[in-house]
C-alpha cells in the first residue's frame, strides 16, 4: 500500500497539494482504512506527505 501510493505521488498522478482523504485512498487502492493509516504515516515520516490535524493529509 504505500509503495502504491508513493508510486502514483513522485511521477505526480498524485499532485502536491492534492488533499488525500482516506476514504478515497481505501476505493482507490482497494484496501481497509488501518492500512491506509500506516501508509500515510510512513509515507509521512519520509516527508513525501503532511499530516493536517483534523483535516487528513
Amino acid at each position: 500500500m504505500t509503495d502504491d501510493v508513493r508510486q502514483d505521488i513522485l511521477p505526480g498522478v498524485l499532485l502536491p497539494g492534492t488533499w488525500l482523504k482516506q476514504i478515497d485512498l481505501e476505493r482507490r487502492y482497494k484496501c481497509t482504512r488501518p492500512e491506509v493509516r500506516r501508509a500515510l504515516d510512513r509515507l509521512a515520516q519520509k516527508r513525501l506527505v503532511k499530516h493536517v490535524q483534523n483535516r487528513d493529509y
